[in-house]
């Protein structure tokens, strides 16, 4: 995890899956860039966010957590469906009550397409879902569910991106849980 502080007061908790500098988010931006970029780790992939006393104090004194990490790969989650939801939903409630408790202004996390489901249906449309097709789909409609309680029983302010694929240009298109495109990009 990653707290950004902001050269305007403002302050981020970020928790993503690859390294940023200050100079590359929100670049020209002189009134909200970045000035400073906390890591904070939980141990290997599967121990993420997975304590709430290390999620409470990463939340003090931030105005929003931008939640982008998860346990991903649907063949992993079929191969190891404890951990994936131990990082998944356990991980995701811990950062969720943590933010809340800390009165962050918004919370903001990388839902997935994976909720979609079997759900047949083109164009996909957010609240047309089937049933989930993995154990890691499953962890994904979870932390929706979380989050729409949240949202109503506390009033606290979620937004979930529902990514299909994402690539970074550090993903291994080799390795074990290299999603399409850096495999196609590794092609090209």
């Amino acid at each position: 995890m990653s707290i950004l502080k902001y050269q305007s007061g403002l302050t981020f908790n970020k928790d993503f899956y690859c390294g940023y500098s200050p100079e590359r988010i929100n670049p020209g931006d002189k009134e909200h860039r970045v000035t400073t970029i906390i890591k904070v780790t939980a141990g290997s992939t599967p121990d993420i966010a997975t304590e709430v006393d290390d999620c409470k104090q990463v939340c003090n004194d931030v105005d929003y957590v931008l939640h982008q990490v998860a346990l991903g790969s649907v063949p992993r989650s079929i191969e190891d469906p404890i951990n994936t939801n131990r990082a998944n939903i356990d991980g995701f409630l811990n950062m969720l009550v943590a933010s809340k408790d800390a009165n962050v202004k918004r919370f903001v996390y990388a839902a997935s397409g994976s909720t979609y489901g079997d759900h047949p249906g083109l164009p996909k449309v957010e609240d047309k879902i089937g049933s989930p097709l993995s154990p890691y789909a499953v962890t994904k409609v979870a932390n929706e569910l979380y989050a729409s309680v949240f949202a109503k029983t506390y009033n606290f302010k979620t937004i979930g991106l529902r990514y299909f694929n994402i690539f970074d240009k550090r993903q291994d298109p080799n390795g074990a849980y290299a999603a399409v495109i850096p495999k196609w990009v590794a092609a090209s």
